[in-house]
Order: structure tokens, then sequence, then C-alpha cells
């Protein structure tokens, strides 16, 4: 689909000049424009529900975090220009973690866990209950569960893929995993999405699948990519209750991450993305819990 960018100027009442693309996620591709500004773009219909999502939760958090947000500019209500929805945020600086050169990271993850605690110490109001959606990991993984199991039988053969449905129905029946008193969550926060700047506090992007839900779930996929030493460091400064438990509990719920990046990853994502999944399946199958 063409991208009138004088419509959307006009719209969003901005001026908008060579704007080249910068990035691609699942429901969004990112542009960076003049005046250090950024345009997400939705690319399906779903994307104009996260969009604003995004625009909400940026408002609702600009200046309660100790780590960069990006500044909302505007989200038109009417975004006519755009069928898919689309929005304009400040563009804020840094390598994104996953391209992080550094031997030692307990700085970053000293700052990540004192921002999460902000983060999640918002208090919920009725706004909040109101325009944001409610997050249950069960409703979450029985969408995607049989289909992504019936893929691993085909490729890891029917006895494994058993052995999973089994582990996945003990961990949905866990009611400790998901009977906790919902929080505002960025609930999508990996390596891509932390960026690093030298001299300037973490950067926090992406917000557009932030909701109400369970504050254990920010720290998951992170424990997936870099594993129990960061998220301890960070759940350390956070302040955690209990951290074995917390192990547990991620252990457990990286099975569903994976069978998740397994099932959609083709679809929406990247090859990489899938090979992320498969790569943490077979990790968390050869770990005993």
């Amino acid at each position: 689909m063409q991208i009138n960018w004088d419509d959307i100027a006009k719209e969003c009442h901005l001026p908008i000049s060579s704007p080249v693309q910068v990035g691609e996620g699942w429901d969004a591709v990112v542009f960076a424009a003049d005046h250090d500004n950024i345009i997400k773009l939705g690319k399906r219909d779903r994307s104009k529900d996260l969009l604003v999502t995004e625009a909400v939760v940026l408002d609702l958090i600009h200046d309660h975090l100790s780590g960069r947000t990006p500044r909302l500019i505007v989200a038109p209500p009417e975004r006519s220009a755009w069928p898919f929805g689309y929005l304009v945020q400040r563009y804020i600086a840094g390598t994104p973690l996953s391209e992080y050169d550094a031997n030692d990271l307990t700085d970053i993850a000293t700052q990540l866990g004192h921002t999460l605690r902000q983060l999640h110490g918002i208090d919920v109001d009725e706004m909040m209950r109101t325009r944001l959606p409610l997050l249950d990991r069960r409703e979450w993984a029985s969408e995607f569960g049989a289909p992504a199991l019936k893929k691993i039988a085909g490729r890891r053969g029917a006895a494994l893929a058993t052995r999973l449905a089994d582990e996945a129905t003990r961990i949905l029946r866990t009611s400790g995993y998901y009977d906790v008193e919902p929080v505002l969550i960025h609930n999508d926060l990996h390596s891509e999405h932390l960026l690093i700047e030298p001299g300037l506090p973490i950067g926090i992007i992406d917000w557009g699948d932030a909701g109400l839900g369970d504050p254990d779930v920010d720290f998951l996929y992170l424990y997936g990519a870099m594993g129990w030493d960061f998220i301890e460091t960070c759940a350390l400064t956070y302040g955690h209750q209990d951290l074995n438990a917390l192990h547990t509990k991620l252990h457990d719920l990286l099975l569903l991450f994976a069978l998740f990046l397994i099932l959609f990853s083709s679809e929406y994502g990247s090859s990489d993305e899938e090979a992320f999944g498969w790569e943490i399946l077979d990790t968390w199958v050869s770990t005993p819990t």
C-alpha cells in the first residue's frame, strides 16, 4: 500500500520530509523523519488498538520513570490518512541491548530493575482499567498452544510434543503464576527494546503491547535472552520478594514463550526469531527444573 506522507502530515499537523524506514516489527513499520521524530505506521487491523495503547501509555508514564521513554508527539483520533493507524513520537538515542558490546552489564541490569519498580508502582486507576487491556497469560497461551505443539510434533516427533503438552498444562494450571494483582507492565520487554547510550539512563521503547498484568512477565523475555544472572541483578535492585520462586516461574513460562515464537514468528516476525524460539525450546527441554 502506497504511503501518502502529505496526507499524514496534514492530518497530524506536522511537517514531514524525507522519511526513512529504520525498522519493522510484527505490527508496525517505523520511519525516522525530520525534527528527531519517529513515525510508526500500523501493518494490519489489530495494529490500530496497539498504537492507541502505546499513545495512552506514553502519556501515562511521562515523568514517572528514571529510564528514558519516547515522548508522544501526536496520535490523531481520526487517522484516515493510514488505515491501520499511526502515531508520532520523539526519537531516543541508543544501541539495542542485543547489539551492545560490554563485558559487565551490572549497571544496565540495576538501572532496569529500578525503572521496572517505578513502572509497576504506578497506581492503577479507573482510566487505566477502562483504556488498557487486561493481560491474561492463560488466554494468551490458548491462542497458540495446540498449533505450536502440532508444529513441534512434525519436526521433533510426537513423543516430545506430548511431553511438552503435559508440561504446558501443568504450567497453565499453576494458579500462583496468574492469580496476581495486575499492574502496568511493558509486556514485550526484550533486548531489542532496551536502548543503551553512554552517559544517559537506559531507554525503553515499543510500548504497544503494554497493559495491566503480572509484573514478573517483564522479566521473562530478558531471562530467555540474557540468562538468570542478569535477571537476578535486576530483580535484586527491583526488590523482588522471592528470587527462587521467580527463577522457577520464569523457567516454566519460558516454555510458553518458546511455543509462541515457534508458531507466530514465521507469520509476523523473522526466521531469526523462529530460530530463537527453537533454541529456547531445546534449552528448556535439556535443563532440569
